[in-house]
């Protein structure tokens, strides 16, 4: 997603404001980010660093005419459709395409994550771990895939689903034994 002319102009007069200023929370999150090793020049810099894409509507003011008050909205009302549309097909395509159940238990971990730690950052990972945790066995591991790709492929007979799970299977295999350095014992055949 890009950043049209006239937003960046905006937006970059308003970091250009608070660096010479050094008033608010932008000089210190660039900062921050600057320490971590990120390039950060300008305010599209920043925030993608937060985001994927920025977008900015404006609304005019009340007294404006209600046509164009009601242009400005229906642009708005587009761009958040085509937004949610586009992060709704990113997450089904990987497959973290929540249901509402779930959506509303993550929003209540993080107003209360919030309500009682406004500056730390919300860890999405290990309120995920503590509703589903992470059976202690690899075998839990291998068979709670077989169990997803059948339920999600029912097309495909038993044999098929561990033709097409076994590459993934021996990938992690072999990861795991890269990452923890295991010695090696004898030798590699290459199969034809």
């Amino acid at each position: 997603m890009g950043f049209s002319t006239s937003t960046l102009s905006r937006l970059d007069s308003i970091v250009q404001d608070n660096h010479h200023n050094r008033r608010g929370p932008l000089p210190k999150l660039a900062e921050r980010w600057r320490k971590q090793g990120k390039k950060i020049a300008t305010l599209q810099d920043l925030l993608l660093c937060y985001y994927s894409g920025f977008k900015v509507v404006c609304i005019p003011h009340s007294s404006r005419p209600p046509a164009l008050l009601h242009e400005q909205y229906q642009k708005l009302y587009q761009e958040i459709q085509v937004a949610s549309k586009s992060s709704e097909e990113r997450r089904k395509s990987v497959g973290l395409l929540m249901i509402s159940e779930e959506l509303d238990r993550y929003f209540e971990i993080g107003l209360e994550h919030f309500s009682q730690n406004p500056e730390a950052p919300f860890n999405f990972l290990s309120s995920a771990l503590k509703y589903n945790p992470i059976n202690p066995t690899f075998k839990d591991h291998v068979l709670n895939l077989f169990v997803y790709m059948s339920k999600n492929f029912p097309e495909w007979s038993e044999s098929e689903v561990l033709e097409r799970t076994a590459p993934l299977v021996a990938s992690c295999v072999f990861l795991d034994i890269f990452r923890k350095r295991y010695p090696y014992r004898g030798e590699c055949t290459n199969s034809p």
